[in-house]
């Protein structure tokens, strides 16, 4: 069952990663759509693109921290599930 669960979880991530870089690349190209405008307006708040900027890499950095200490938590579960197997195996045989 646990290893169903974390198979599940690692999907769920494996999806969650495809939403944000999505999601990210439309944004940037919201702000840097007008050249020519100086302000730029995300759900409702104005900021200039150069603060967009800093605020869409400071949440890429804050994704990546996160997302990269969920997914070294699933494939450390999933090498200890192996390992486990292997143990087993061991001592079966």
């Amino acid at each position: 069952m646990n290893r169903w669960i974390a198979g599940v979880f690692a999907s769920i991530v494996s999806f969650i990663h495809w939403f944000v870089l999505i999601s990210l690349i439309v944004v940037a190209l919201i702000i840097f759509e007008n050249k020519n405008a100086y302000n730029t307006t995300i759900l409702g708040y104005s900021f200039t693109k150069e603060m967009s900027f800093i605020l869409l890499i400071a949440f890429f950095i804050g994704y990546v921290l996160v997302m990269g200490f969920l997914s070294t938590v699933i494939a450390i579960n999933q090498n200890v599930e192996r390992l486990n197997v292997a143990l087993d195996r061991l001592k079966e045989g």
